[in-house]
């Protein structure tokens, strides 16, 4: 009943200490009911409402120097918790990346591709188990 008068905001608190209200008479069903809410000691809070805005995006993409896909979201005022979800969150965007090389550039030329020039001899198991099959010892 008293829902109404509550005021709710994205926010990450972090309580030791809550209570549950008093349970409350349903006018329809005179019974005695929970009302729904736990009651947090103020005190014993720690935490922001996400009031503050914060750039999210994709670290892995970035290092790889495509799209972070960044987005703008509402954060604490530190930018760690928020809804980024795991993302890297700052108060600024990420800059962008100076490339001065290409991928190709980097790996040496045998760390391009597999080194075919071994010399690979492909052999039936069958063949295997039969030559194994006859040099058995009869007893």
């Amino acid at each position: 009943p008293e829902l109404g008068d509550l005021h709710f905001k994205e926010s990450r608190f972090v309580c030791e200490s809550g209570a549950l209200p008093p349970k409350t008479k349903n006018p329809a069903t005179l019974l005695w009911v929970e009302r729904g809410y736990i009651v947090m000691d103020q005190r014993s809070c720690r935490g922001s409402v996400f009031e503050h805005p914060c750039f999210c995006w994709d670290a892995f993409r970035y290092q790889k120097g495509i799209d972070p896909l960044t987005s703008q979201f509402q954060c604490d005022s530190t930018c760690r918790w928020g809804l980024c979800g795991g993302k890297t969150c700052a108060a600024k965007p990420p800059p962008p990346l100076q490339r001065s090389f290409t991928v190709a550039e980097r790996l040496l030329p045998g760390q391009l591709r597999m080194d075919t020039t071994m010399n690979v001899a492909m052999q039936s198991v069958d063949d295997l188990v039969d030559s194994k099959a006859d040099d058995a010892v009869e007893y």
